[in-house]
């Protein structure tokens, strides 16, 4: 496939280097070097610098970049380890552990909604878009990708933004094109690409050294690509499913559906606060401690090294003794430096994580740890609303792609050879219902005998069993089970009603001055 010139715009040539250069901006790269020797077992990487997706993978893991003081510091104090407080990744974990999905509803149909969570279940999903939740909150995308195993079962991958890309049509919305690109830890030097098209699939791969000889190539964005090679698969691979297999989840879009990191605004603060820190350690290692000062002191000189001997041996139980100078010199006197407070750093440093909290809704006492009161009750609940309200968002973004993943499930289970022409037709509705719904877990702390109660009382205003159930955080499998088990529970029968013979009672008659019953007149 030699191309000569500019590839023919919407051809597979044209998405490959297109959607390239993108994802190569997108995702960026970190330049780290190494602390200690090669072979040392102790060896670190620190950060020197980086871009893009990057940056924020780095900064979550630790990994923060370091200014000329802050190395300095590092090298003063001999430390392997570099000194950052890691409120970066505290953000992240905590919005992460307020998500996760429950089940799906598919326009009151009870069996779709099992069947989509037998998907999910099959793919291995509960810890898989866990993950991929989390790079999304980190990097600002991540992405699905589905395609058909032998049987026609729907595999659904879950991908990194910094090695997918998609192109969607800004007026209709429909993807166009889709690119993963990757390296292989087992072949070092090389990359591999998939470029997913609606017709077909492309794979390429730079060419290996030894193999570029009669190769067609393509050099695009200044990389060469050939032809990938599968046993067994034509060149290109046929996409059977008609659309494009890979839906991208953004984190935060925009009206274009570009995505965000959370650590957008985390990181310059992060920054702010590493740079305080070193000058908390500079000033705690020389400007701590009270100095002293000999003056009108003269040091003796060992004769052999012509090296100052130490004057003074101090101990609990020595006493320091000065000798007098010379007549007519003046007298030695002990002098001494006050030390620096570091109060105005501490107050920077909370400064700074307040500042964090502001920037990302967080609550200040995730950060602050036991500074001031702990919040509890209803005062917890109303602290945390930020962040339940960041993480109720994020799930009501990544509602519709995850409805249009299992859509495109349901459509792929519909062309397997072995159904009926009813299992075929029902997936084939299931995957055209619009009324589809994911059910994320509630984000919101709340105490669970208040919330109990409030629960409870709906049920006296006739909210449906199914509702309560969910407002009480049950999973929307387990409702399922819970409905399926009571429909086939037949109803405990009423207890016989017992008839009382009726028995005559003599009315009593009118009591007498002596305390004796009278007999009725």
């Amino acid at each position: 496939m030699a191309v000569a010139g500019v590839p023919t715009v919407g051809s597979p040539e044209w998405w490959l280097d297109r959607l390239g250069r993108r994802l190569t901006e997108r995702a960026g790269r970190a330049t780290y070097t190494r602390v200690g020797r090669r072979d040392d077992v102790g060896t670190e990487r620190r950060l020197v610098d980086a871009t893009g997706m990057a940056l924020y993978q780095a900064y979550y893991e630790g990994r923060h970049r370091e200014t000329y003081k802050i190395r300095r510091v590092i090298e003063a104090f001999g430390l392997r380890m570099p000194i950052y407080v890691n409120y970066a990744g505290v953000v992240v974990d905590s919005i992460s552990e307020r998500l996760g999905v429950d089940g799906f509803t598919f326009g009151g149909d009870d069996r779709a909604s099992e069947a989509a969570w037998a998907i999910w279940q099959d793919n291995n999903l509960d810890a898989g878009f866990k993950r991929g939740m989390r790079s999304g909150l980190i990097k600002g995308e991540f992405s699905l990708v589905l395609w058909p195993d032998e049987d026609w079962s729907p595999r659904i991958w879950v991908e990194d933004g910094a090695e997918v890309i998609t192109s969607v049509h800004p007026e209709t919305g429909v993807r166009r094109a889709a690119l993963k690109r990757w390296a292989d830890e087992d072949e070092p030097g090389a990359l591999f690409a998939t470029l997913f098209l609606p017709d077909a699939v492309y794979k390429y791969r730079t060419p290996a050294t030894a193999n570029t000889a009669g190769a067609e190539l393509a050099t695009l964005g200044g990389t060469a690509w050939e032809r990938r090679i599968v046993a067994g698969e034509p060149w290109p691979l046929p996409n059977p499913l008609g659309e494009v297999p890979v839906i991208p989840f953004p984190n935060k879009p925009d009206l274009h559906l570009a995505g965000e990191s959370e650590l957008g605004k985390v990181v310059p603060i992060q920054d702010a606060i590493n740079a305080n820190i070193a000058n908390v350690m500079l000033a705690g290692l020389y400007g701590a401690f009270r100095q002293k000062v000999m003056l009108n002191f003269a040091l003796e000189v060992d004769p052999a090294t012509g090296a100052p001997v130490q004057p003074f041996d101090v101990a609990l139980d020595s006493l320091i003794t000065v000798p007098p100078n010379a007549p007519g010199e003046p007298e030695p006197r002990l002098a001494e430096f006050s030390q620096t407070d570091l109060a105005g750093y501490i107050k920077v440093h909370e400064t700074l994580v307040q500042a964090i909290a502001t920037a990302s809704r967080f609550p200040p006492h995730y950060l602050l740890g036991t500074q001031g009161t702990f919040p509890s009750g209803e005062s917890l609940t109303a602290v945390e609303r930020g962040i339940s309200a960041v993480a109720g968002e994020r799930g009501d973004d990544w509602k519709d792609p995850l409805e249009d993943a299992m859509r495109l499930a349901f459509a792929i289970k519909a062309r397997a050879p072995g159904n009926s022409a009813a299992a075929a037709a029902r997936f084939e509705k299931w995957a055209a219902v619009t009324g589809a719904e994911a059910a994320f877990r509630n984000p919101e702390t709340k105490s669970e005998s208040q919330h109990v109660d409030a629960v409870t009382k709906k049920k006296d205003l006739d909210v449906p069993r199914r509702q309560l159930w969910s407002e009480l955080g049950y999973s929307q499998q387990q409702v399922l089970d819970w409905e399926a088990e009571l429909a086939a529970t037949p109803p405990e029968p009423a207890p016989p009603v017992v008839a009382v013979p009726m028995t005559a009672t003599p009315i009593p008659g009118p009591i007498d001055s002596a305390g004796g019953a009278q007999p009725p007149s």
